[in-house]
């Protein structure tokens, strides 16, 4: 996959909380970089390595990709099997309709299922 497929590509949701979390401490070091005032030394040194930090937590995170084969889905795109024993069981209980309305019927009515299979 090329870099600019994995930009494109949709980015896990852990990653996209770390990028953002990256994007304000860079916003943050490079305020603290550029500011007018005298600041003392360790503050400059340490919001540059914030600052460095930071774009690398950032252009890791947003080159990371979701992978679907591998990720377990969400309770709302969760989707039932195509082939499961439930539909299989499902499938023959159809085929027996018939025969047991049939004798669903003779209970029903109160009537011999014998009488009701060989005529009046």
């Amino acid at each position: 996959m090329r870099i600019i497929e994995r930009l494109i590509s949709p980015t896990p949701p852990f990653f996209a909380k770390l990028r953002n979390i990256g994007l304000v401490l860079a916003a943050i070091s490079g305020v603290v970089l550029t500011s007018p005032m005298a600041l003392p030394a360790t503050l400059i040194t340490i919001a540059t390595y914030v600052g460095l930090a930071a774009g690398v937590i950032t252009a890791v995170s947003q080159l990371s990709v979701s992978d679907p084969a591998t990720e377990a889905p969400t309770p709302l795109e969760y989707k039932e099997p195509e082939v499961s024993i439930y539909k299989e069981k499902q499938a023959a209980l159809k085929n027996k309709m018939p025969t047991i309305m049939k004798l669903m019927h003779a209970f029903d009515t109160r009537q011999p299922i014998i009488k009701k299979a060989y005529g009046p």
